[in-house]
C-alpha cells in the first residue's frame, strides 16, 4: 500500500490556482454560494412534499387497516377510529404546509432575489435564466405549491365526512344533512384560509421585488 502511494506522489502532479481578492472573484464566489442555498432550499421544499404524500398514504392505509377484519375485537366503533385518523392526518398535512409555504419557501424566495440582484448588478456573472420569467414563474409557483396540501386536506376530509354520515344517519336524517353541510363548509374553509395565505406570501413576494428592483 505504501509503495502505491509513493507511486501516486511521483506521478500526479497537483496545480493549486491562486484566487485573488478582487471584487469580481469575492461577487463570484458569494454567488455560487446564493445559487447552493437556492438549491438547498428548493431541495427541502421538494422533501416535504414527498413527506406530504406519503402522511396520505399513511393516513388511507390506517383506515384500510381499521376496516379490515383484523380489527375486529376493537371496543369501539370502528368509524370513531377513522375519524380519529382523519383529523390527525388534516392536522399533519396542515402543519407540512405550513413548514413548506411560510418558513421554507421564503428562505428561497429571499436567496432567489438576492441571486437577481448580483446579476443585475455584476454584469460578469453568467445570465442562464431571465429574471423577469422567473419572478412570474415564483409567483405562480407559491400557488401551484399550496395546491398539492389543499387536494390532500379536501380528500382526508371528505373521508371523515363519509365516516360521520354513517355514524349519524341511523340517529337522524337532519342531523345527518346538518354534518354534511358542516363539513363542506369546513373543506371550504381550509381551502380558503391556505388560498388567502399563499395570496398573503405572493404578495409579500411582489412587494420585496418592487422594493429591490422597481423602485
Amino acid at each position: 500500500m505504501e509503495e502505491f502511494f509513493e507511486e501516486t506522489k511521483t506521478d500526479v502532479n497537483y496545480t493549486v490556482d491562486f484566487i485573488g481578492y478582487s471584487q469580481k472573484t469575492l461577487a463570484y464566489g458569494l454567488y455560487a454560494k446564493l445559487n447552493q442555498f437556492e438549491q438547498h432550499f428548493d431541495t427541502i421544499t421538494t422533501k416535504y412534499k414527498n413527506i406530504a404524500l406519503t402522511w396520505v398514504l399513511a393516513v388511507y392505509a390506517a383506515i384500510g387497516f381499521l376496516l379490515s377484519n383484523e380489527t375486529t375485537g376493537l371496543p369501539f366503533n370502528h368509524l370513531v377510529a377513522v375519524i380519529i385518523t382523519c383529523v390527525i392526518g388534516v392536522i399533519g398535512i396542515s402543519l407540512i404546509w405550513h413548514l413548506d409555504l411560510n418558513v421554507y419557501h421564503r428562505f428561497w424566495a429571499a436567496v432567489f432575489i438576492e441571486e437577481i440582484r448580483f446579476e443585475r448588478e455584476f454584469k460578469f456573472l453568467l445570465h442562464s435564466r431571465s429574471s423577469e420569467l422567473l419572478i412570474d414563474d415564483n409567483r405562480e409557483r407559491i400557488f401551484s405549491q399550496s395546491l398539492l396540501y389543499m387536494i390532500a386536506n379536501i380528500l382526508i376530509t371528505l373521508t371523515l365526512c363519509v365516516s360521520v354520515v354513517f355514524i349519524v344517519k341511523e340517529i337522524n336524517v337532519f342531523l345527518m344533512i346538518g354534518t354534511i353541510i358542516f363539513f363542506l363548509f369546513i373543506t371550504f374553509f381550509i381551502c380558503y384560509f391556505m388560498t388567502v395565505t399563499s395570496k398573503l406570501v405572493q404578495n409579500s413576494f411582489n412587494k420585496l421585488i418592487e422594493k429591490k428592483f422597481i423602485m
